[in-house]
């Protein structure tokens, strides 16, 4: 016996019908709304859905199985039980019901016995069905819940990290601020762009500001001698300058074994090796091209050169804003993806009051 009180739908041209199926729900304790029409019942079950619908199949204007097809077109109603109660008992019409989405089909005359007990079948089916989809989403709400928890243990791990490298050439401590704010300042825009609507969603949108505070972290092996070398680089100074993305890369890959699954380490993983990559293919280390370079990458490659033209470091004076503006602009399709670049040129005046914003004095 069902112990809840259900709202069950009853849709029958047929007054007499209504009456007695009315008279034979009502005092077992249920809610039961009566309908004339079907398309009367899909305008109610839309704005309050029912747990149960029992309907006729022989109906005029809309017939059942027309009306329960629909249902499954509408948000909220696709899933309800539909049990029809029709006089018409051959094979090829219950056929018909049962591929509308039908989950019985009752024939008349009908015991009362019988369409109680199958009735009572179909509620409790439906009422551990959303018991089990409310403990499913609860459990969803709590494993959500705990993995941000970790993530946030892991993260705060790691920027320290990133902050170590981060004064190895930058003694004013905010160039890993800045970076994140202009992150999601361009992040924020990427969904305006056509070509990038399927590969930002809402986790992209998320994340990418956080693991971009990673993509120097292989400076940390980096020697002084070079790292901190104020005049030109040689090329063997060089080649080993390069070698920042794949110690970066290595050290997040090897937290991604410890700890698998984390959105935010693997896309920190793309932007550490591939930031430094190129539109035209001329980039390091892997020299992709073009569209072979994971979005994150093209991303945090305007935003890192747009924070080193503005800021001073050992071996070079700040760069203003609109003559950063003015480099990268040239620079569209041969160092950026010029996509990227018509982003930023929406938002460059968000970044130069940020850049200033998160600027110690110098």
């Amino acid at each position: 016996m069902v112990n809840y009180r259900a709202t069950i739908m009853v849709v029958d041209d047929t007054p007499s019908n209504l009456k007695i199926l009315d008279q034979l729900l009502t005092p077992l304790g249920h809610r039961v709304l009566l309908f004339h029409r079907a398309e009367a019942f899909l305008k109610a079950a839309a704005a309050d859905p029912p747990d149960l619908v029992l309907m006729d199949v022989n109906m005029p204007h809309m017939d059942g199985i027309e009306a329960c097809m629909a249902m499954r077109d509408v948000p909220g109603l696709t899933d309800i039980p539909v049990v029809f109660i029709s006089a018409v008992n051959t094979e090829e019409e219950k056929v018909r019901a049962f591929q509308a989405g039908a989950v019985d089909y009752i024939t008349k005359p009908f015991s009362m016995k019988e369409l109680t007990v199958r009735l009572n079948t179909h509620l409790s089916i439906w009422k551990l069905r959303r018991e089990l989809e409310d403990h499913n989403r609860e459990l969803e709400v709590r494993i959500r819940r705990e993995v941000k928890r970790s993530e946030g243990a892991h993260l705060a791990l790691i920027r320290s990290l990133a902050k170590l490298a981060e004064k190895r050439d930058d003694d004013t401590g905010m160039h890993l601020e800045r970076v994140r704010a202009l992150c999601g300042i361009l992040v924020s825009v990427t969904r305006e762009e056509e070509a990038f609507r399927d590969r930002v969603d809402r986790d992209f949108v998320e994340y990418f500001p956080e693991a971009s505070v990673l993509h120097d972290i292989g400076k940390v092996g980096l020697p002084d001698r070079v790292l901190l070398k104020p005049g030109p680089l040689t090329e063997e100074e060089f080649q080993v300058i390069k070698t920042h993305v794949s110690i970066g890369a290595g050290t997040l890959e090897e937290v991604d074994r410890i700890f698998p699954g984390s959105p935010f380490v693997r896309m920190g993983i793309q932007i550490t090796r591939y930031h430094h990559e190129r539109w035209d293919g001329s980039g390091y280390l892997e020299g992709l091209k073009g569209e072979e370079i994971p979005l994150s990458a093209r991303l945090m490659a305007l935003v890192d050169v747009y924070d080193a033209l503005r800021s001073r470091r050992c071996y070079k004076e700040p760069r203003p804003h609109q003559e950063a503006v003015r480099i990268i602009t040239q620079e569209a399709g041969s160092h950026f993806d010029p996509r990227v670049v018509a982003l930023f040129k929406r938002v460059e005046a968000r970044f130069a009051v940020t850049y200033e914003r998160l600027s110690s004095p110098q």
